[in-house]
């Protein structure tokens, strides 16, 4: 019987694994979820392959009162909360949580009332540690590396005054979509896939320079790294910019709302239906 194959692919780097594109021919066509995604994938598969950039619908996220979220997690209401969200077996390198504390810590003096969760998950001992004596010494920085379930993320989400992604490469940026989603003010990394959806009419984009992949990071099973690159966001950028949204709150929050408004239209599901209607 014949059947007809879509893959899915998202990547996170500037060029695809030897594996990945001798596969590409097993499959009637492939997707590409953003803008980067798409541009990778057409320059290293073979041009027979044919190519879509499909736009996936979006689950738009609960909105709760942030005031009420904050108490889940000991900050008071007059607190500035900033969030970053991550999974170490999502490669901690490209996540780049330090640049997130380094930032916030040189951002905000011990007289301004301002926290930072930075949450995970699947860490190893020495890679909790790491973080831990990364922070150590500031209170205001609170490490939470454990589980939680969809409803626990939806209220930490619901948390935040600002979200932060100083990430080195993202496929797409799911946190940061959903911060959007909620008018969340966000600070993030002008490079890869986020920027579908995060522009400058509502998103602090943080400068960067290309730089050589670490070779320490888990990039190295699946891809040669001599060539790859990704992106190292400017901490002094990041600190000017944080700066600025913390003393501009709500003027934020105005244009996160626009943010949200051109998310629920770009990743509609009636479009996205369409698109399937109309497959080959």
């Amino acid at each position: 019987m014949n059947k007809y194959n879509i893959g899915v692919w998202f990547w996170e780097l500037p060029h695809l694994p030897k594996d990945w594109i001798k596969l590409s021919t097993n499959y009637s066509e492939i997707w590409a979820p953003t803008n980067f995604i798409y541009e990778v994938l057409k320059k290293d598969l073979p041009k027979n392959v044919i190519l879509k950039k499909i736009n996936f619908p979006v689950l738009d996220p609960i909105k709760l009162d942030k005031n009420d979220s904050k108490k889940h997690f000991n900050i008071n209401e007059d607190e500035f909360l900033c969030l970053f969200i991550f999974d170490y077996s999502s490669d901690f390198y490209r996540k780049n949580p330090f640049a997130v504390i380094e930032t916030f810590k040189r951002a905000f003096s011990n007289n301004e009332k301002c926290k930072l969760i930075v949450k995970s998950q699947n860490g190893s001992k020495k890679q909790i540690q790491d973080i831990k004596d990364f922070i150590v010494g500031d209170n205001r920085v609170i490490f939470i590396n454990e589980p939680f379930t969809k409803d626990r993320i939806n209220i930490l989400l619901n948390s935040s005054d600002v979200y932060i992604s100083l990430h080195r490469s993202e496929g797409l940026g799911l946190t940061i979509m959903e911060s959007i989603l909620l008018e969340k003010p966000t600070l993030c990394t002008n490079y890869s896939g986020n920027l579908d959806f995060c522009l400058p009419e509502w998103c602090e984009l943080v400068d960067y320079k290309l730089i050589q992949i670490d070779h320490k990071s888990i990039y190295k099973h699946y891809t040669t790294l001599e060539k790859q690159q990704w992106a190292e966001p400017s901490i002094d950028d990041a600190v000017v910019k944080l700066k600025k949204i913390y003393e501009n709150q709500q003027e934020y929050v105005e244009k996160a709302k626009i943010g949200r408004k051109f998310i629920l239209e770009k990743y509609d599901e009636n479009v996205f239906n369409e698109q399937i209607k109309n497959l080959k």
